[in-house]
């Protein structure tokens, strides 16, 4: 990958959000891509807004027993934990890249196949250290 095309992408993942995303947006964001797409201080607000919505309607939709009910929430309160951890991780390794790829203190190996058929190459790797 070229290197103004890793710059973008980094600046696109760091770029700051203007508002958080609403409960609408996501959903929308959802069922229209099947994904989340964005910033990365959008992206996972965004993921925990959804897990939220998704347990609330869960709720609503099915008789859950107590047992049940307190499962489902620990559950989401674990997604939602998690997701805060990913988060940070995220920023903090996206942000180190995004520096040094500033300041040039990167390597990119070259690409290497990671499974090889009859047809050829058909899972390629790049390696991307950071000094």
């Amino acid at each position: 990958m070229e290197l103004n095309k890793i710059k973008q992408r980094l600046e696109l993942a760091l770029r700051p959000v203007e508002k958080p995303p609403s409960i609408e947006e996501v959903l929308e964001q959802a069922s229209r891509r099947g994904v989340l797409r964005g910033p990365v201080d959008w992206v996972f607000p965004a993921w925990i807004i959804y897990v939220e919505y998704a347990t609330q309607r869960i709720i609503e939709t099915f008789q859950l027993s107590e047992e049940e009910r307190s499962q489902l929430l620990d559950f989401r309160d674990a997604m939602k934990r998690l997701l805060r951890e990913a988060w940070t991780q995220a920023k903090e390794k996206l942000t180190a890249l995004h520096k040094a790829v500033a300041e040039g203190t990167y390597r990119v190996e070259a690409t290497s196949c990671t499974r090889q058929t009859v047809r050829g190459c058909i899972q390629e790797r790049t390696s991307f250290h950071v000094f």
